[in-house]
């Protein structure tokens, strides 16, 4: 008896979603917002060196991470359900963006230059970014969709 009491808890503690508590998503939703528009103002400061705009993204993408994994003010199943749902639709969409776009891009490059279009594959920014802005997103329409 004492054995299915702990095998229990374990389970417990294994499928227990660990997330950040819910004062991190305002947080990141601050730091998301200010580090993406520092970044865009960055991409014409032609002074500014690589590094510099290489630190800005990824902060992007872990104020970013932050807003998606902190809890919501009532965290509860459904809250869980479309979480996970959100995810799944992020990677779906996410690895389908990750193949076409630079055929896509291709196929543009060469209508537009002819034969001295190049294939070039998506930057891991772009690619993180944008499944991510998909789980953000997904999460947002399908809770208010729920409620």
């Amino acid at each position: 008896m004492e054995f299915n009491k702990m095998m229990e808890r374990e389970y417990d503690e294994l499928i227990k979603e660990r997330l950040l508590p819910h004062r991190f998503k305002l947080l990141g939703i601050y730091l998301s917002i200010g580090s993406f528009a520092l970044y865009i103002v960055s991409l014409f400061m032609a002074e500014l060196p690589d590094y510099g705009r290489h630190m800005i993204s990824k902060v992007v993408l872990l104020s970013m991470l932050m807003v998606s994994i902190s809890k919501e003010k009532q965290e509860d199943e459904m809250s869980r359900s479309l979480r996970s749902q959100s995810y799944m639709l992020a990677l779906v969409i996410g690895v389908l963006y990750a193949v076409f776009q630079p055929i896509i891009n291709f196929g543009v490059a060469a209508m537009v230059q002819g034969s001295e279009a190049s294939f070039e594959e998506l930057p891991v920014f772009a690619t993180f970014w944008f499944m991510l802005f998909v789980q953000l997103g997904f999460f947002h329409v399908m809770k208010k969709g729920s409620a």
